[in-house]
């Protein structure tokens, strides 16, 4: 056990007393270290149980083969990316250790020259899942980010003059926050801002998570991800859905992605958009779509985006139910607000699933290529003037 000296040299990104309520598989607590990298050991206690190694994130080298996946180089993958000193310690919800309200938890980190520090902090822990209907409109007497989500990935903030939710710059890769708990069908709305410059991959917009998993039971993170229903839009305007179980894995047989094919959509920063995310459980198939149109005009009929399971292989692991959050991949801080999930009765039919005539499918994509072929010339336009002005 840690001997309770050297915290400067750790920090909790959320403080040394936290909240917590189940929401998925894992509780999250994301921090950093000021240790020389590579850390020779860190590891972590809860409530005098038996240690846990967890990973900090180090600098690749030559040594590390380019085996993992989206180009990175490093075992965390997506979820530290570039993110040096930083750590995102994982307490699974079914530890035995792990008992209802106030838990003991310590961490111990040696650095690469073999200096050491420690840390001790506490949590509360309410097992009872988050219910829906979920009704966060009003942030006003929300004290902390953690009283209303759990930071899965990334740095989160509420700004109550804005009364919205925030990632926190630098946003990193796989910033998630989940703010439901776990159910099956299910519709989330809500209204989001891009901030200037709009730039990143993608800039928002929201998940029904379903769990981070493993890929070596010694790793100390899990790279993983499991989603019903990932609603993505890129500063260019592209807009897809996707479903996974176990992406950012590798040599996994049971692993699985599936994305739509991308429609485009015109984005503006300081524009408000209302957004409507549905995921839809109806025996083993899932159908996840949503669909984005600019605050205060008619919402359209059709769904933007939409992507389904209904032809993957029964053989194949598929989810069984989600939990809503916002998603971002990068790029300057987007806010979310007047943000509501509740509970659907649907089934999914023929007419969600069946693909589009080709003709039709060839003319979307040619409107696509067009559509964001014209954006980006806008946008080199936009920078051009800006540097000329500039000179």
């Amino acid at each position: 056990m840690p001997s309770g000296n050297g915290t400067e040299k750790i920090v909790l990104s959320y403080g040394n007393r936290q909240t917590f309520r189940y929401r998925c598989e894992d509780i999250h607590i994301p921090g950093f270290t000021a240790l020389a990298l590579p850390v020779r050991r860190s590891e972590w206690w809860l409530n005098g149980g038996p240690s846990a190694h967890f990973y900090v994130e180090r600098q690749a080298t030559a040594a590390d083969p380019p085996q993992y996946p989206w180009n990175t180089r490093t075992p965390a993958v997506n979820r530290l990316r570039e993110l040096l000193g930083h750590f995102n310690i994982e307490i699974p919800v079914a530890s035995p250790q792990l008992r209802p309200g106030r838990n003991h938890f310590a961490l111990a980190i040696e650095g690469d020259d073999g200096q050491r520090a420690d840390l001790e902090a506490e949590f509360s822990w309410d097992p009872k899942a988050v219910g829906l209907p979920l009704d966060l409109s009003d942030l006003s007497k929300t004290a902390s980010i953690q009283d209303i989500g759990q930071v899965v990935d990334g740095l989160w903030d509420l700004d109550k003059g804005r009364n919205a939710i925030l990632t926190r710059a630098p946003v990193g890769h796989d910033a998630l926050l989940l703010l439901g708990g776990q159910h099956e069908s299910q519709e989330a709305t809500y209204k989001v801002v891009f901030s200037a410059p709009l730039d990143g991959v993608f800039v928002g917009l929201s998940d029904f998570f379903v769990r981070h998993d493993e890929q070596l039971p010694n790793l100390g993170i899990k790279p993983g991800y499991s989603s019903a229903g990932l609603a993505t839009v890129t500063a260019d305007g592209v807009a897809q859905c996707w479903a996974a179980m176990g992406d950012n894995t590798w040599d996994k047989e049971w692993s699985w992605v599936r994305k739509s094919s991308p429609a485009f959509v015109s984005l503006a920063a300081g524009v408000v958009y209302a957004v409507r995310h549905q995921v839809i459980f109806d025996g083993q198939a899932i159908l996840a779509r949503f669909r984005i149109w600019p605050a205060g005009r008619p919402e359209p009929k059709r769904w933007l985006r939409s992507i389904d399971t209904a032809s993957l292989s029964p053989e194949l692991p598929g989810p069984m139910a989600a939990s809503f959050g916002l998603f971002q991949y990068h790029g300057n801080p987007t806010q979310w607000s007047n943000i509501k999930v509740r509970p659907i009765q649907a089934n999914i039919s023929a007419k969600d699933i069946a693909p589009s005539h080709p003709l039709v499918e060839g003319w979307r994509r040619a409107r696509f290529r067009a559509s964001l072929l014209s954006q980006r010339a806008r946008r080199k336009v936009r920078t051009l003037a800006g540097f000329r002005a500039g000179s």
